[in-house]
Order: C-alpha cells, then sequence, then structure tokens
C-alpha cells in the first residue's frame, strides 16, 4: 500500500500522503486500494475544499496547482 500511495503524492508523516487527485484519479486510487482487500489497516481520504478562505505564511511562489486535493 505504501508503493501505491507514494505513487499518487507524497509522505507527509509516516502514516499521511498527500495526493493532488482530480475525481477519475481518485476513483482509480480508491479502486486499487479497493483490489488490496485491507484486512489490517482502514485508509481515509478527505477532499480539502478550495472555496474555503485560506491564509498563506512566507513568501513562496502561489500555489499554481488547480483542480481538487485529497488527504490520505
Amino acid at each position: 500500500m505504501d508503493k501505491l500511495l507514494k505513487g499518487y503524492g507524497f509522505r507527509i508523516q509516516k502514516s499521511v500522503f498527500e495526493c493532488r487527485l482530480t475525481r477519475p484519479m481518485r476513483n482509480e486510487l480508491s479502486g486499487k486500494l479497493e483490489k488490496l482487500k485491507l484486512q489490517t489497516v482502514r485508509v481515509r481520504i478527505y477532499r480539502l475544499d478550495y472555496s474555503s478562505k485560506k491564509s498563506e505564511i512566507g513568501k513562496g511562489e502561489p500555489d499554481k496547482d488547480s483542480g481538487y486535493a485529497f488527504i490520505v
């Protein structure tokens, strides 16, 4: 599962991945996870809502990603 999730995003913490996915990519990932028939772990996918107000700290480049982001 670790290798699968790394193919869609990057590790934030030991068991947390950030994946920027379109809806079709999310569905594809969900299907692959279901095929693993996980017995001892649970995967939760949270959709981040881009319509909510965000705050930014720092002077780095603005985020140019569009679409949906999911935390896995």
